[in-house]
């Protein structure tokens, strides 16, 4: 069975022991004592989300209030705008989103659509009647297939290039269900117009590049990874065809291609989620010294 990451799981973070902190009440002349755990410290900076946004770009947090990007939906000192470089493909993309997963800051589906010129974006549990998902299924001059691994799936790893291009080759629309495996079933399980669509998976050659998330299992992917292996092997299966009929040899250093900086987003968004976590490590540790 062809695995494939559909979409990002719950983070699954370290717990840290707690440490007594003793602290004197100036008002009573007296001490007090109370244990204090460094885990709602580092986990303080968690984005509060509401339903309309607020006038100013500052977004109100259990710490406060700090600066915030609407446009990827991140902190200023996480934001991904200076890498995210936009890019029309042959390929099309729809990026079905469950709302819990929307909410993550590690989610990887909305920044996936914002590296994606004409892809379409939906938040949701059943696109039944969704207008954008429908008006794209609908879509005369594309064919439409669900990423999602099932005993049916047509296995992109295991098929030849000329089956590759056979299959997607005049430009196909691939849907990703983003969110945890349980989600995932519920979202295509509810979306009457997701159910009949022909199903494509990919078995990973490289365990996933996500630090920041215990995935279920080593080789499952992101859904900007999943995003990004699909475009590769229909790119690598039409080079090869097209080297074929040139009578010419693979490169064996191919150049970079535009959905390469898809992995280069992906790859600054874990450093600076790490970089912030280690910040407020060290500012928890430098909170209970002083």
């Amino acid at each position: 069975m062809a695995f494939v990451r559909v979409g990002d799981i719950h983070s699954i973070g370290k717990r840290f022991d707690a440490t007594e902190l003793r602290l004197g009440a100036l008002s009573h002349r007296r001490s007090v004592h109370f244990k204090l755990s460094a885990a709602p410290l580092i986990k303080a900076a968690r984005v509060s989300k509401s339903r309309t946004r607020p006038d100013t770009n500052t977004l109100t947090t259990s710490c406060g209030k700090r600066p915030y990007c609407h446009e990827c939906r991140r902190a200023e000192t996480i934001c991904l705008c200076s890498y995210i470089k936009p890019f029309s493909s042959v390929h099309k993309f729809g990026i079905l989103t469950h709302p819990s997963e929307a909410k993550k800051v590690q989610n990887t589906g909305y920044i996936s659509h914002l590296c994606l010129m004409d892809s379409v974006y939906a938040e949701g549990t059943d696109f039944t009647h969704d207008a954008a998902v429908r008006e794209a299924l609908d879509d005369p001059k594309r064919r439409s297939f669900l990423v999602y691994p099932d005993e049916d799936a047509a296995d992109l790893t295991n098929m030849s290039d000329e089956e590759v291009l056979e299959q997607f080759g005049q430009g196909a629309m691939f849907w990703i269900v983003d969110g945890s495996w349980s989600t995932a079933r519920k979202m295509v399980s509810n979306s009457k117009n997701l159910k009949d669509l022909p199903k494509v998976a990919f078995t990973p050659e490289q365990p996933s590049r996500f630090r920041i998330r215990r995935q279920p299992k080593e080789f499952c992917y992101s859904t900007i990874e999943a995003i990004h292996y699909i475009l590769k092997r229909n790119h690598d299966a039409a080079v090869a065809a097209d080297g074929e009929n040139k009578g010419e040899t693979r490169d064996l250093f191919p150049k970079e291609e535009p959905f390469d900086n898809l992995l280069r987003v992906f790859d600054s968004m874990v450093e600076l989620q790490i970089s912030a976590k280690q910040a407020r490590i060290r500012q928890a540790a430098q909170g209970l010294e002083d």
